[in-house]
């Protein structure tokens, strides 16, 4: 049996939740984001196995995803997977 004491992804704790912390990605929605420049979020993204990703086509194709609400103070605590030679954007 293995337990784990870490932080759990993609939530928020109930003193975050009170201090009013709000979660940007639940690990399966993308309703927070959308295309820079636009309205609404756009192909390639989509959420794989609770991750943000891209279709992966090896381009800038893929195209620039913000938050739809504008942040004048966050902190960004973030994994990410990335092929050899990949450039994450960030």
């Amino acid at each position: 049996m293995a337990v784990s004491c870490g932080p759990r992804h993609n939530t928020l704790s109930e003193s975050e939740i009170a201090s009013g912390w709000e979660l940007l990605f639940d690990g399966n929605s993308l309703d927070q984001w959308k295309d820079f420049n636009g309205d609404s979020l756009t192909q390639p993204w989509h959420v794989v196995d609770g991750c943000i990703q891209a279709n992966g086509d090896g381009s800038d194709l893929s195209g620039y995803i913000v938050t739809k609400k504008q942040y004048e103070n966050f902190i960004l605590d973030w994994d990410w997977k990335l092929s050899y030679g990949g450039n994450s954007g960030m």
